[in-house]
């Protein structure tokens, strides 16, 4: 063994030759929290279709979500390559639930009659469920909360 080296083990021997081990370099502590988002989600799945939809926590501590904030990914699993398409208008969403022939129109172009059935009940399971507010043009009700509150909205406008 040679006697000139010192510290073996920061050494390594490879091949009969001595190398100086490379320390890694020291990774830094964090300089801050993390500003992450956090999101609650559910999926309705079929052989045909995927509605993929999650909602964004305004305060994840206190369970409070935004309003009307969401987002369905949706998946045509009937071509191939799947084709995928994200909607986040609750606006549109409610116009399916209310069998609007404009938004039924808009959504027959990405999806048979199958699909829009499909959608729309699951549009009705997110209103019941408070995901997605209900309007009418007297009043804006959730069904959650069971309470009214003055509508804002133009008059006439998507009634």
């Amino acid at each position: 063994m040679d006697k000139k080296i010192n510290n073996m083990e920061n050494r390594i021997q490879i091949n009969g030759e001595w190398y100086i081990k490379e320390e890694p370099d020291a990774i830094p502590e964090p300089q801050k929290e993390l500003d992450l988002t956090y999101f609650e989600g559910c999926v309705h799945e079929t052989d045909e279709y995927c509605f993929e939809v999650t909602r964004i926590y305004r305060d994840y501590d206190a369970n409070d979500f935004y309003s009307d904030n969401i987002d369905v990914k949706f998946t045509d699993k009937r071509t191939h390559p799947w084709k995928i398409d994200n909607w986040d208008n609750a606006s549109w969403l409610r116009g399916i639930y209310d069998t609007d022939t404009i938004t039924i129109g808009e959504a027959l172009e990405v999806m048979d009659v199958n699909g829009v059935i499909e959608l729309k009940a699951l549009v009705g399971e997110l209103i019941e469920r408070g995901w997605i507010k209900y309007y009418n043009c007297e009043n804006i009700i959730t069904r959650k909360t069971k309470t009214f509150e003055t509508d804002h909205r133009i008059p006439g406008v998507g009634c």
